[in-house]
């Protein structure tokens, strides 16, 4: 069976030389674990550029839980983060804040908005980043039960 969404990838683990395991947050399927191999649609110069802090439309081909990557395309890359080491820091720690707190298999749309506007206010220069790293904490937080 053929899935669409869209989904922000979290993290990955490269797997021999032509695959990697990536942990996509969607929106429909919470966190996920997906395998990426380069053949077919994904080739080689794509296959490259699908990675962390990468918001993608994807279609991912499902059999017994297990997900693949079949197509990836780009929304957005949010590529000016990887400028400044500080940003960069900040967006991998939202990511892996994310990752252990948004639930498994489940709807997880208001994380993924959470992320996308934080990255998208990170990338900006719109709030400082102490401020940023403030809210999200508290706000993912209140999300996910803690008060």
């Amino acid at each position: 069976m053929i899935i669409k969404t869209e989904g922000m990838i979290l993290s990955q683990r490269s797997y021999r030389d032509s695959e990697k395991f990536l942990t996509i947050l969607t929106r429909d399927q919470g966190v996920i674990e997906a395998k990426l191999r380069q053949y077919g649609q994904i080739k080689r110069s794509q296959f490259n550029l699908i990675g962390p802090l990468g918001y993608f439309r994807f279609d991912l081909f499902v059999l017994k839980q297990r997900y693949t990557v079949d197509a990836a395309e780009k929304i957005e890359d949010f590529f000016p983060l990887r400028y400044d080491v500080e940003k960069l820091a900040l967006a991998g720690y939202f990511c892996e804040l994310t990752q252990s707190l948004a639930p498994p298999r489940e709807d997880a749309w208001v994380y993924l908005r959470l992320l996308l506007n934080t990255l998208a206010l990170l990338e900006k220069d719109r709030r400082s980043p102490a401020f940023l790293k403030a809210v999200f904490e508290l706000r993912a937080l209140s999300i996910g039960g803690f008060m």
